[in-house]
């Protein structure tokens, strides 16, 4: 009875791996075929010889938040990362929680638990770009939305600009065409 368990353990692992191999060594050039860079597993199309992709990464930026704060004797740093993109040379759209830290995690032998951060624990909170070479530029939170979960940052240094132009909804007709435009 053990012999005939073990022996069907092994012939299950044995099929697994007739599969698992079967799919990745006999569909491999059927998978290559198709891939032209055009799509690269994305139903966006973006033709790189327009350069569009490249002149919209060059208006989306990492946002680092570092809050230390204090709670009794104790006192911690906190880091936290997202992005935004560029609604001018000196403004950035993001999202209010890359702007603020306003609790902590701590895993506990009962899970995790989530612990408020209050203002009056916050030592310090400081918002930057962070560049590709890991040079830093401070910006300054101007606005922030907690219902709605955005924030505008402005920055003293001029950064690129966005690529698409924004409307205005005052503007709007019912026969305009909605789509982005590039700027050139």
């Amino acid at each position: 009875m053990k012999s005939d368990r073990n022996l069907h353990v092994i012939l299950a692992i044995g099929l697994c791996c007739f599969f698992f191999l079967l799919l990745n060594v006999g569909c491999t050039p059927y998978l290559s075929e198709g891939i032209d860079g055009k799509y690269d597993s994305s139903h966006i199309y973006m033709d790189s010889i327009d350069g569009t992709l490249a002149k919209v990464a060059k208006s989306v930026y990492r946002i680092e938040t570092i809050t230390t704060f204090k709670i009794g004797d104790q006192s911690s740093t906190l880091k936290i990362v997202g992005m935004g993109f560029s609604l001018d040379n000196k403004h950035i759209l993001t999202a209010k929680h890359v702007t603020s830290i306003d609790s902590y995690q701590v895993q506990t032998p009962f899970g995790l638990m989530t612990f408020p951060l209050s203002p009056e624990n916050k030592i310090e909170e400081t918002t930057s770009l962070v560049f590709d070479d890991g040079s830093r530029n401070p910006v300054r939170v101007i606005y922030r939305d907690d219902e709605l979960d955005f924030a505008v940052l402005e920055t003293e240094e001029r950064i690129n600009p966005p690529v698409y132009s924004i409307g205005d909804s005052e503007d709007f007709q019912i026969v305009n065409v909605v789509g982005p435009q590039v700027i050139t």
